[in-house]
């Protein structure tokens, strides 16, 4: 990603309305203007995830676990959920393999934020808090064993 992201991106949807209709569908963009050519690359070979490698071998990040959260979305937990932070985030859990779609769930829908919020968060919530409370070893393994296998469902 760019360092100045959020800035490119607003400057980019504001002079290309075909890229502001499909982020306001789906809040992804296939040509997204932050992405850099060699994080493009890493996309595209379905290695993105590899920086968070690092992440994980600073004891920042493990390999499963609830994924993290960005500020916001933090501020607006209940507290129940902020068990969530009482775990480190993943780089996978259940909720990213039945969510692995969610750009798909979302297209269409005239407030894709309102969509996520009522279609997805809640489900997305509750297998995290599921899996901080009764998570076990096997179920890491199942975890890491689905997620690999997940390029080969498409």
């Amino acid at each position: 990603m760019v360092i100045n992201g959020e800035e490119v991106l607003r400057e980019h949807l504001a002079s290309h309305p075909e890229a502001n209709a499909e982020w306001e569908a789906t809040r992804k963009l296939r040509f997204d203007p932050r992405v850099t050519a060699m994080g493009s690359m890493l996309r595209k070979a379905g290695l993105d995830e590899i920086p968070q490698l690092f992440n994980v071998l600073r004891g920042e990040m493990s390999f499963v676990g609830p994924r993290p959260q960005v500020v916001g979305g933090v501020a607006g937990y209940t507290d129940e959920e902020r068990d969530l932070l009482k775990v480190r985030p993943g780089i996978t859990d259940w909720a990213s393999l039945k969510f692995a779609n969610e750009g798909e769930i979302l297209k269409g829908h005239d407030d894709p934020d309102r969509a996520y919020a009522e279609l997805i968060r809640p489900e997305k919530m509750r297998l995290g808090l599921e899996y901080v409370h009764r998570g076990t070893f096997r179920d890491d393994i199942d975890i890491l064993r689905k997620t690999a296998l997940l390029p080969f469902r498409k």
